[in-house]
Parts: C-alpha cells; structure tokens; sequence
C-alpha cells in the first residue's frame, strides 16, 4: 500500500489477510475444478469443503474490524478525533454505536470521558520508550498534573507543543502542524493520509477572528496567538491529548524504521514453495476448525494463579507470565514475550532496560485475569487488572489490557495451534499501550 490508498481498511495489516481468506473462498466456490487443482497441490479438499462452513463468518468478522478506522474518521475527523493503533476499539464502537443513532454529541462525550488521568497517565508510559519523547516527560507529567485538577487552559498549551515539536525530532524536521510536515508510515493507522495528516489540517485551521465564544476543538493557531479565548474545556484537552498517543503510534513506526514497506525478497525456492504449501494445508484445517472461545473466569480458568494454572499455548498463559516476570522484576524474561517486530532490530538487553525504565515506576502486588477474548484466528485482548504501588507509596488497582498475537518465527501472524507459533504480545514497550 502507498500514500495515495485512499481507506485505512486498505493497508496491509487489515487487506492482506481478507484477501487471502477471500481467496480460499473461491477455491472452495471453484467446486470440482478448485478440487482437482486442490489434488494436483497435493492438499486435502475436505480441508477446504470444512473452511467453507467457517469462512463466510470469519471473512464478515474481518471486514468489520478492518471498517472500524475508517467509520470512526468518518464521524469524528472533523470534531478532532481520528483512531490511532493503540486507541481502545471498545470505545471507539460504543462511541460510534451511540453516533449511529444520531446522538454525535454523545458519541464524542464518551470520547472525552475515556481520557481520565489514569488512562493518560499509562499512555504517557508508553511514550517513554521512544527517545524523542524522553526530554519531553516531565513537562508532560506536569500537563497531566493541570489536566486532573481541571486547569484545561494550562494543559491544551503544552501538549499542543510537546505535539508539534516530538513530530519535529521523528520525522523530516518540520512540526506537526507545518504546511509540509510529513505524517506518513506504511501499514499505518495514524501514519495513513486520513490519519495524522487529516488531523493536523484540522487542529492547523486558520483563525482569523478573536472570540470568547467556547470551542471544542483545540485549534492550534486561535489558541497559541490569543484569537480563540473558549478553550479551556475537558474536550479541548482530551482532544489535545489524544492527537499526542496517535503521535506516539506513528512516531514508534518511524522509530524502528518502517516508514516504507520493506523491500521484496527473493522468489521462493521449489522447496520453500513446498514447505509452504505444507504450512496452508495445516493453517487452513485449523481456520476451519477455529471458533472464538467463550471463557467464564473463575470457572473455566482461574481469576488468579501461577501462570502454570492456565493452559499451555493460550493467550491468558503468555499473559499471565508475564506478569509474573513483571512482578519478580524480572525485565529480562520479560523481553521473550515481546512481538518479533520489536525484538527485530534490538538487543536482548536494550529491551530489557528499556522494559526496565517504563515498568520499574510501579511494584506489582497482585494480579488477576478479568477476561479474554478471542478477536481472531491469531488475536486475542486479554484483559486484566494489576495492584500496584508507585513510587511515592500509594497502592491502587489499573486495568491492563493486553494484545496478544500468535505469530511464527518471522513475525507474521498465523492461527492459533499452528506448529512452530507462540502467543506474544503486541504491546509492552511500544506506543502501544496496554491500559484500555
């Protein structure tokens, strides 16, 4: 995919695997034709006559998902929101189920209501981990400070800054609300054109006239220059805050050098093309077996335990671990858990401190399973809540949510129970959040 696609749903973490799933389909369409080409390949049909009982529910399930971006932008790009990589997509849909009824105000309220101190303060962990936010944290942990003792007026101006300089040091040296700034990432929902880019023009509209009136919507220029007086609001500063996570995603992107696709490889081998036939035939028997599963914590798995309590080769195991590892303060064991896209470019030990500097600020007491959920063949949101201390002594609950992927050992997705794959999750050091 490249800049000028024009739908989110089109980049290719959410377009490649409907395609594929699309073209199993029409080989089990294809009836006695797709048969004997299936024969020749030496792959089970009865594999694929089992798929077509599934794949009509899982290609409608991926297809909404994949919409979810593209139909929250559509609502709520020209009040100041857009879906971002980490944004929780539980509310995005309550917020565009209650847009749906003709109730858009109240859609954008449950918005502004998601970002609660606690919510912003663990997306702020989270940015830590990029070295161009570093410098940028106190002043951050200061606007959280006027954000939670509702000083909207303080805050809005300082993250609206901390906004247009960190897009400044990731990307091309030019601010985030620069008539050329460049906001662009491969395989990117807040890097997409109808992301960041969409948002920075409407943050950056010109504001001629000086007013009191109330906004909501944190108009840079108006602000900054003293022409718009009405923003001191929670929606302005929730809006302002949100605009910075999506920042983050993108900027975690470009951090680890994905701004472009990666080059294409060399044509497979005969035998690489054989091996890999091998591998669909089993992925594509255990697709057509795949249903989510529906777990009742305390009954079918336990709300606490040791990890070993929890089935070997589950989502809520790798979880569970590494939250152990996470209270042991075992930072080391806990890069083993991290995707392959982080660990990629890294050493051992780098993410081991880095996991160190963002999740040493708190002490876990306890943990428990709250519940999971099986999204798709390869994903689940695992849900949990930690009891932690912070430094300055005070214990509290938090909810963590975790994204949990089963990929191969090249780091592509592959349904669960396929040989050779691992439950990791997504979002332990990246701008990615795990506080839904």
């Amino acid at each position: 995919m490249t800049e000028s696609d024009d739908r989110i749903r089109q980049i290719q973490s959410f377009d490649k695997p409907i395609r594929d799933a699309r073209l199993l389909e029409r080989l089990v369409k294809w009836g006695r034709r797709g048969r004997l080409l299936l024969k020749l390949l030496k792959i089970d049909p009865k594999v694929f006559d089992d798929a077509s009982k599934q794949l009509p529910g899982l290609i409608k399930g991926m297809e909404e998902l994949a919409s979810i971006p593209d139909r929250f932008n559509d609502a709520f790009l020209a009040r100041g929101w857009i879906m971002y990589e980490s944004f929780n997509p539980e509310v995005a849909l309550k917020a565009l189920d209650r847009a749906d009824t003709g109730d858009i105000e109240g859609g954008e309220q449950i918005l502004v209501d998601h970002f609660s101190e606690e919510e912003i303060r663990f997306n702020l962990l989270r940015l830590k981990s990029i070295s161009t936010f570093q410098p940028r944290s106190t002043l951050a942990e200061k606007a959280l400070i006027d954000y939670a003792a509702g000083r909207y007026y303080a805050s809005v101006m300082v993250v609206l800054s901390l906004t247009d300089g960190f897009a400044n040091d990731v990307g091309r040296r030019v601010g985030f609300f620069a008539k050329d700034v460049d906001l662009w990432a491969w395989d990117s929902i807040a890097g997409h054109d109808r992301g960041l880019k969409s948002l920075a023009k409407v943050f950056g509209a010109p504001r001629g006239k000086t007013t009191a009136e109330v906004i909501t919507i944190p108009f840079r220029h108006g602000i900054v220059h003293g022409r718009d007086l009405g923003y001191d609001n929670k929606a302005v500063a929730a809006k302002a805050w949100a605009a910075l996570f999506a920042t983050g995603d993108w900027a975690s992107r470009i951090t680890r050098g994905e701004r472009d696709a990666p080059p294409a490889g060399p044509p497979p081998t005969l035998k690489e093309l054989l091996q890999a036939r091998e591998r669909l035939d089993q992925e594509t028997s255990l697709m057509a077996s795949w249903k989510p599963r529906q777990i009742a914590i305390g009954s079918d798995v336990p709300a606490t335990g040791l990890p070993a309590d929890y089935g070997e080769g589950t989502p809520e195991r790798a979880v569970m671990e590494l939250l152990a590892f996470w209270k042991s303060g075992n930072y080391g064991e806990m890069v083993t858990y991290l995707s392959q896209r982080e660990r990629r470019k890294k050493t051992k030990g780098r993410l081991a401190g880095e996991i160190r500097e963002i999740y040493q600020e708190y002490s876990v007491a306890d943990f428990r399973l709250e519940s999971v959920t099986d999204h798709a063949p390869a994903l689940a949101i695992v849900s949990t809540v930690c009891t932690v201390s912070s430094e300055d002594g005070q214990r509290r609950e938090i909810k963590a949510g975790f994204r949990v992927i089963h990929e191969a050992t090249d780091g592509n997705p592959v349904v669960a129970g396929a040989p050779g794959g691992d439950w990791r999750i997504l979002n332990v050091v990246s701008a990615d959040r795990p506080f839904p």
